[in-house]
């Protein structure tokens, strides 16, 4: 789990990485895509999903990581 500013990487096999936006903004790129988040926006990286996270000074996001198949467990599809 991560709260801070700044920037990260990251690539998780067997989790999903969710971002909050707690305070002002963060410039997310997921496989080539970039998305801009605001405060109390929250962003699902699914597992596997390579992604670039930026956040300007003053910014704030909580990153933490769920395993899927635990979450499978919880939410079954059928």
């Amino acid at each position: 789990m991560y709260v801070h500013t700044g920037s990260n990487l990251g690539q998780v096999e067997g989790a999903e990485t969710f971002i909050w936006q707690i305070e002002g903004t963060s410039a997310v790129t997921v496989e080539g895509q970039e998305y801009k988040l605001g405060p109390a926006d929250i962003m699902l990286v699914r597992a596997g999903q390579k992604y670039e996270a930026t956040r300007p000074s003053g910014s704030i996001a909580l990153i933490c990581y769920q395993d899927a198949t635990r979450k499978a467990k919880l939410f079954p599809s059928n």
